[in-house]
Formats: structure tokens, sequence, C-alpha cells
């Protein structure tokens, strides 16, 4: 045949097409060309083989020897839009023109944005907008040999880069379709459907701002809140913890009463106490935050009150010498206690030695007096409970714990002082004194109430204090105040023993040993010379052999139960303090737990001289817990104990 008929075929960008072409050519040879240029040649097939002429394009040997001439474009782009003939042995059997089918695309885009146009061709193409509401297109720019021009309304935001043409800061009215057209083949090369919708980058900034600016505003009003309300807690803290030390106060007051009342108004006031410490305990029981801590100072009040009934005993108002002797022996432990504080960590443990033996003098004196000897033995036993809360308290090695110790250890000093100031006051002032003791121990008491590191101890302190607050009370008030001249020479004798105990703390072992020994004749001297201060040598007569052991303490040899001890001593407190959190119904269980943990540590130190006498007074002060903690259990049981003493 001769010449074909041009038909056009559509393509979609680089993507494969086939250009069909039937006839029987073999063993002729076929080719593709340009159809107005057969020597531009694509590709080729003869009876051997086909092969491709240029890269793309590809023939079939097998569909060739069929019969089937067709040439695939395997990725057709803008520049192969030409016309193709299929011819055999220099006969045209087909003839296609490429076109490349229009490319959609959708765009989504938000107000200040830019648009990217692909021209995609290097012939002349125009940009034609049509808008969402407009049925006719508008060509607002067109590029002629590489050269950009646009209408006046688009010219300042428009550019052309290599073959894209960028139009800036879209906005929301010019949402529809831009056509772009190729002007020399009158196609459609791409239409872009573009969507502006949302807010600017300034809106969105806006809208930021606007909800950091109200999310501010909401910190800023919960965080106000917050402390309005922590204000208001801790003004309702701090007006509770007024009302509960006001309640205490009242208490001491009335105790306060009992000392200026007479021998027979003594029993009345002291009842109103008792009631006052009732109606204190019934008012905070259920109370969360206090409760345990008002039990602790109730239960030491009943302590006090049982004292002063022993105090006021006719028999024993009538031994006003022995008082004032008890009262010289008294002060001498107070100033040793003072002197102590006064210590560098490396001697404080031999101080407290020497307090401990003149405890232990005062104690072994009255040990056959049936009179003084229950009242002599609490006060002992209490200044030896002091004695080992002061060497828990004061000789820690726990330096991380350094700063908390110190603010414990200068308040505990400032009750001692006051204590110290009552035997330097006139005896009118005394009761101001002791009466301001008692609400220094109170706030001491309050402040570390929260603490469980160190509540138990400041807890025991302040009891031991308030105990000790009573007796001077009672021996204070029947002295003049003035001690006759046998205790002011004996006195000076003591102190005189005191700076040698103290100059031998710092002797080298050798030097050390001449001075005790010095010190122990002079004690010797006092045994014989005044038979009345029998005790107080006695117990001064302890001091040298105490040093030598705290020598050889502070060299490393500390005594091998300390640790168990204390151990045991901190096991049964939380035991009880677990008691007194158990539901109603429970106690009785741990309670008898609890007791197996005081009877053991009661045998575990029933043959160390060290400490025995204050882990008996300990564990009988537990076991007084334990009963109370027992009958609260059964009050909230539904028993009635009104009629028992708590």
């Amino acid at each position: 045949p001769g010449s074909a008929a041009v038909f056009p075929i559509y393509a979609k960008l680089h993507q494969s097409v086939t250009l069909p072409c039937e006839a029987q050519c073999s063993p002729g040879k076929a080719k593709w060309s340009l159809t107005d240029n057969r020597d531009d040649v694509f590709a080729r097939c003869d009876q051997t083989s086909c092969r491709s002429v240029q890269q793309g394009f590809n023939m079939s040997h097998d569909q060739y020897k069929r019969g089937d001439l067709s040439l695939t474009i395997t990725n057709p782009d803008y520049s192969m839009r030409k016309t193709y003939t299929c011819e055999c042995d220099y006969s045209d059997y087909a003839t296609w023109r490429l076109k490349i089918s229009t490319v959609f695309s959708a765009v989504q885009m938000r107000p200040g944005e830019d648009l990217k146009l692909d021209l995609s061709v290097p012939e002349s193409v125009e940009v034609i907008y049509r808008g969402s509401d407009s049925a006719d297109g508008v060509q607002i720019c067109n590029v002629t040999h590489g050269t950009l021009q646009c209408n006046t309304e688009y010219t300042p935001r428009t550019s052309l880069s290599n073959s894209e043409l960028t139009l800036r800061n879209m906005w929301r009215s010019e949402n529809g379709t831009y056509t772009i057209r190729n002007l020399d083949h009158k196609e459609d090369i791409r239409v872009y459907a573009v969507s502006v919708s949302g807010l600017t980058t300034g809106e969105i900034a806006g809208t930021v701002i606007a909800v950091l600016l109200l999310l501010v505003l909401l910190i800023a009003g919960v965080v106000t809140y917050m402390r309005r309300k922590a204000a208001g807690e801790k003004e309702e803290a701090e007006r509770k913890r007024r009302e509960v030390k006001s309640q205490m106060k009242a208490v001491d007051e009335l105790i306060s009463q009992a000392l200026l009342k007479s021998e027979g108004e003594v029993e009345d006031v002291l009842q109103q106490v008792e009631e006052k410490i009732n109606a204190l305990k019934q008012m905070y029981r259920w109370d969360k935050e206090y409760s345990e801590h008002v039990t602790s100072f109730c239960y030491s009040k009943r302590e006090e009150l049982e004292l002063y009934r022993k105090l006021y005993e006719p028999e024993l108002r009538a031994l006003q010498p022995v008082t004032g002797e008890v009262k010289s022996n008294m002060v001498a432990v107070d100033e040793l206690i003072k002197q102590a504080q006064l210590r560098p960590a490396g001697a404080l443990m031999e101080a407290l030695q020497q307090v401990e033996e003149k405890i232990n003098a005062l104690e072994q004196k009255y040990r056959d007096d049936n009179k003084y000897l229950d009242s002599v033995r609490l006060f002992c036993n209490s200044k030896r409970s002091y004695l080992k809360l002061y060497i828990e308290v004061f000789t820690t090695e726990n330096r991380s714990l350094q700063s908390v110790i110190e603010e414990v250890r200068t308040e505990m000093e400032a009750v001692d002082e006051l204590i110290k100031q009552i035997q330097l006051k006139p005896l009118e002032e005394q009761g101001k004194v002791i009466q301001q003791a008692f609400e220094t121990i109170n706030d001491l008491e309050l402040k570390y109430s929260w603490t469980g590191e160190y509540y138990m101890n400041v807890m025991f302190f302040c009891g031991v204090k308030r105990t000790e607050l009573e007796f001077y009370r009672k021996f204070y008030g029947t002295q003049n105040g003035f001690p006759d001249p046998q205790t002011k020479e004996v006195k000076r004798e003591v102190e005189a023993v005191d700076d040698l105990i103290k100059q031998a703390r710092h002797k080298a072992p050798g030097e050390q040993e001449k001075v005790l020994q010095k010190a122990e004749k002079k004690i010797h001297h006092l045994l014989e010379n005044y038979p009345d201060f029998e005790r107080l040598c006695l117990f001064k007569r302890e001091e040298p052999y105490l040093c030598r052991k705290i020598y050889g303490t502070q060299k490393g040899s500390q005594h091998h139960g300390a640790g168990e001890v204390m151990n045991k001593v901190t096991a049964v407190y939380e035991r009880i303090r677990q008691v007194k959190r158990k539901p109603p119904g429970k106690v009785e269980a741990a309670i008898q737990e609890v007791e197996e943990k005081i009877n053991d540590l009661e045998q575990k130190c029933r043959h160390d001289r060290d400490y025995y006498t204050s882990v008996e007074l300990f564990c009988n002060q537990k076991r007084r817990d334990l009963e109370l903690c027992s009958k609260l259990d059964l009050i909230q049981l539904g028993f009635d104990w009104t009629n028992t003493e708590d």
C-alpha cells in the first residue's frame, strides 16, 4: 500500500503506550520512523531479529513474525509528541500522531502559601484561570521563549524559574482551576484544581498566641487558687495548732495552780486537771493529725498527776531538810547536763557518763528511804532516759542530717537553759520560769509531732523534762533558796573533782591515770568527812571509772551491745505506733506481739549494768502504752470504760 492516513493517539505522561501496525512483512524489513524524516528511525526488524535504534522505543520479533509490527514507547513525554510511520519494505502501513493527555492535579493549600505550576514544555504556553463561581477562564500569564508576562494584577506576585511558575501569597478568593495550555499545539498540558482554605500564617500565629494567653491565664488562675488554698490550709493548720497549744497550756496552768493551793485544796485542782486531760483527749480522739500527739501529751500529764499526789502526801511534806538535800543533788545533775552540752563531740560521751554516775549516786542514797524512794527513783529514771536520748541525738555520725540535728540540739538546749535559770531565780520568780519552761516544752513537742525521724526522740525528751519540772516545783517550793555552809563546802569539793575529771579527758593515757587517781583521793576524802552526802560521793566515785571507759570508747572499744539495744528499742517504738493505727478488733493480736518484743528487750539487758535501768524504765512505760491501746480498742468495740482510769 501507499501512504497511510494520520490518526491521533493519546498517552499518559510517563506511562507506556503502543502504536499499532499490522502487516505480513516477514521475511522483509520493517521499521518505525518520523513521518517527515524517514532517516530518523526508532526501531527495526528483519527476518533474524528486532532492535531499538533509539532508547525507549521497542519492537517484538515474535510479533513481527506473526504480522504485528506495533511500536512500544516506554516513557512518553512532551518531547515525543511527533508523527510516527510504520513501513515494511518501503511501504507505509500506519501513521500515528502521539499526543500527551492532560494531567490533572488537585492542590490543597492555606491562605498565604505559594502555588507552584509546572509548565513542562519548552514551547510557548499560557496560564488560564477559571474561578470556582465563573464559567469562563481568563489568561493571567504567558511564557514565550522563556519570558514571563502576566496581567498587572499578578505581575508583583509571579516569578519563573526554569519550567516552574510561582504564584505567591494565594488568597481564599483564588479557588478554581489553573490550566497550562500549549500555544503551539493548542493543547491543555496541565490542569490544577486549587482549593485555598484554612487560616493564614498570621491567623494561626494569632490563634496560637490567643490560646497561649488563655492557657497562661488559666495556669495563673490555678496557681492563684492553689496558693490561696494552701494559704487557707496553712492558716487553718496554724489555727488548729494554736488551739491545741492553748488546750495544753490550759492543762499546765491548772497544774501550776495546784502548787499555790493549800494541802486540802490540791486534790480538787488535780481532779480538775484530770477532767481537763480527759476532755482534751476526747476532743482529738478521731483527729488524724493530732490524735497521736495529744494522746502522748495526756499520757504524760497523767504521769505528772500521779507524781503530784505522791509529792503532796502529808508524811512526805514534813521532811523539809531531806527535800533540800535532794534539791542539791538534782541541781548538780542539771549542771552536769548543761556542761555536757557545751562539750566538743570528742568529749561529749565522757560528760554524759559523769551525769549517769551522778544519777546512780542519788538513787543509791535513798535506796532505803521508803518515803522518798519512789519519787527519787522516778526522777533518776527520767534522767537516765534523757541521757539515752541525748546520746542518740547528739552523737550521731550521720553528717547528712547535721542541720536538722543542730536544730533539735538548739531547741533542747533552750529548754535546759530555762530549767537551769530556775535555781538562779528568787523564790517568788521560780513559778513563772517553770511555767515558761512548760510552754517551751509544749512548743517543741508540737513542732516535731509530724516528723517521723525525730518525733519519738523529742516526745521522750519532753516527757522527761516535764517530769523534772514537777520535781523542781516541789523541791524548790519547799526551800528558802539558800544552801547551808556544809552544802557550799561540798559543792566546792565536787567542783574540784569535776575539774580534775575535765583535765583527765585531755591527757595522754599515762598522765590521765595520775589525774584520775588524784580525783579518787578527793572523792574518798568527801566520803569520810561528809556522811550526809554519801550518795553524792558514791556517784562521784564512779566518774573516774567512767572516764577510763569513755577514753577507751573514743579509741574504738564501744560497748558491743549498744547498737543491738538501740535496734530493739526502735523496733518496740515502731510496733507500738503500728498498734495505734490498727482498726478496732485487731489491736489485741498486735499488742501481744509488742509485749513479746518488750519482754525480749528486757531479758536481753537484764545483766547489762550499762543499759538495764534505762531499758527497764522504757519497758514499763511501753507496757503502760499497751494497756492504753487495749482500753481504746475496747471503747471502739462498744465496751463502757467511762469509769475506768485511762
